[in-house]
């Protein structure tokens, strides 16, 4: 698979994570890692919903498993299916979901900056359920979305898509005659997409002009 090896786009790259990286507030979170500020409602001690400050953390593959292992103990619990394909595969997700989140969302004062541990914020999905209140697998989701694109900021492969995806996204631009993909991959890979649509289109025109014309 052919990676984008042209210095300007990496550099395109690594100025555009440092930008989001800033306007995030990302903080250096010690042993824990980089770690990003967030807001999630909870329920406080009168149980009415408020705002509060948290963190984000990556959660190491151990943790991953520890996490996956405990949602499987809460749904057997719940004496539910704990088949991904099975009818309650929907709560099963979700419960992967809050135990993950469970190692990644740690406790956060915007006063200490830096100079904070970042301790574990829940025990467990259970703990984690009851202070978001009712409906909270539905308000798990842009937890969790939040949490994901953390992720994808920290992987090394954060904006190399390969010429065959790059490829694969101009053809959505052409069937949906709209830049919406574009949207879909963001940053510099965005940047990389548009180069790329431009390359093809500077060398069909060139292929078209170097044609011999019909006579008349």
């Amino acid at each position: 698979m052919n990676k984008i090896t042209d210095p300007t786009l990496f550099e395109i790259a690594r100025k555009d994570v440092e930008e989001q990286w800033a306007a995030l507030g990302v903080h250096d979170g010690g042993p824990v890692g980089p770690v990003m500020p967030y807001t999630m409602k909870t329920r406080n001690a009168k149980g009415k919903l408020e705002e509060e400050p948290v963190a984000l953390a990556m959660v190491s593959v151990p943790d991953k498993a520890k996490a996956r292992g405990k949602a499987r103990k809460l749904v057997e619990e719940l004496k539910l299916d704990p088949s991904l394909n099975g009818e309650d595969r929907d709560f099963v997700q979700t419960a992967e979901r809050a135990e993950i989140l469970c190692y990644a969302i740690r406790e956060y004062d915007p006063k200490k900056g830096d100079k904070q541990e970042f301790p574990i914020r829940f025990a467990n999905a259970a703990d984690l359920f009851a202070a978001m209140g009712p409906g909270a697998e539905v308000k798990l989701g842009p937890v969790w979305a939040a949490w994901d694109h953390w992720v994808t900021m920290n992987d090394p492969r954060y904006g190399e898509l390969s010429d065959d995806e790059l490829v694969a996204v101009i053809a959505k631009i052409a069937e949906r005659g709209s830049p919406d993909p574009l949207a879909d991959i963001g940053g510099h890979d965005a940047h990389a997409c548009i180069v790329r649509m431009a390359k093809l289109a500077s060398r069909f025109l060139i292929e078209k002009s170097s044609q011999p014309r019909p006579s008349t």
